[in-house]
């Protein structure tokens, strides 16, 4: 059985699958159409579905005692697309390639259930919701997804638009954990030409967003990359009033632990301690907190020793390279050994 062959067999249906997925794209944790689809593809091969939590489906094909977890995002962005092409969006946009990723487990599904009778372990399948969201995957597993049967590792894909098509894979960190943050300055709203009657929060609120930057600069060492962006800013309503109340929120990424340990402490200090230097009072929380993505050599070395004969000749198998973007599935990397790979999409 060769994965290769047998993948280019049903090449024009998962294309067919991700053009009609791509059209109906769909946000977050509501995705009515898109789980009934992949549902239907699902027992039309003959699988039973269960359905962890609404829209979050989850099958399995094979015996034996080990179980390999396999999953895919199915989530869209809420943007327009301009692209043109006869099966874009009509509402939302899978600009990040979830909509590839569902075609492309739904075609492993197909074939693995075509050779059933071959494979000598257990394959979870998991279809996943609100990836982008960033919480996902978290609640998958709180509804029982490690169990019945437990997997023993687990593998996702995620398309690479600027790399030449291929597979690319490399040990190590994968990914960046997340921390996104909101933060509120309070202070008292006046006249803008009488400041000294006022709190003013927007001044509070740009010296807490230098402050932070400062962070990584000063506090981080070269060799621990981190990011600290504030995104969003928003106070006031008139061109001549103090804005008694200001918002912040940004997003957090590292690469290490003990960055993203000491960062998460460091940022609810500096911003307690300016907005308390210029009179204000500052709420600090995190809206998310999501782990690293961690390649396991040992399940690295593995799978390479099978895609290195396959891709000879027939595409591109060469070292990934790691991503400031973060993905849920670290979650269940917490739990057991797991792969991201990506897929080079670039023509």
């Amino acid at each position: 059985m060769n994965p290769y062959t047998l993948a280019k067999e049903i090449e024009q249906e998962v294309i067919a699958w991700r053009r009609d997925l791509h059209e109906r794209a769909e946000l977050g944790f509501n995705l009515p159409k898109t789980a009934a689809y992949v549902r239907e593809k699902l027992e039309s091969f003959g699988y039973e579905v269960e359905e962890l939590y609404e829209h979050a489906l989850v099958t399995s094909v094979g015996k034996g005692d080990k179980c390999l977890l396999l999953r895919a995002d199915m989530d869209a962005l809420p943007i327009q697309e301009e692209s043109g092409e006869p099966f874009a969006a009509k509402e939302n946009g899978h600009a990040c390639g979830h909509d590839i990723h569902t075609a492309m487990l739904l075609g492993t599904a197909k074939v693995l259930k075509e050779h059933e009778d071959k494979l000598k372990s257990r394959i979870k399948i998991m279809f996943q919701p609100a990836e982008e969201l960033l919480q996902g995957a978290e609640k998958m597993i709180e509804h029982g997804l490690m169990e019945n049967p437990r997997p023993d590792a687990g593998i996702m894909l995620h398309m690479d638009s600027l790399a030449p098509v291929g597979l690319y894979l490399k040990t190590g960190t994968m990914t960046t954990f997340n921390n996104n943050f909101r933060i509120k300055v309070k202070g008292r709203g006046a006249h803008g030409a009488m400041p000294e009657k006022g709190i003013d929060t927007i001044v509070a609120g740009s010296h807490i967003v230098l402050a932070l930057q400062e962070l990584v600069s000063r506090e981080i060492g070269l060799t621990n990359a981190a990011v600290l962006t504030v995104c969003h800013f928003a106070a006031g309503n008139s061109p001549n009033t103090i804005a008694q109340e200001a918002l912040l929120e940004g997003t957090m990424r590292t690469y290490s632990r003990a960055s993203r340990d000491h960062l998460n402490k460091r940022m609810p200090e500096i911003t307690k301690a300016i907005a308390e230097s210029f009179r204000c009072t500052a709420e600090f929380e995190y809206t998310s907190d999501v782990p690293s993505l961690y390649n396991h050599e040992d399940f690295v070395k593995n799978l390479s020793e099978r895609l290195e004969p396959l891709a000879e000749g027939n595409f591109v198998f060469a070292k990934a390279e790691p991503v400031t973007a973060t993905d849920d599935f670290g979650f269940v990397g917490e739990q057991v050994p797991v792969i991201m790979m990506m897929v080079g999409a670039r023509q």
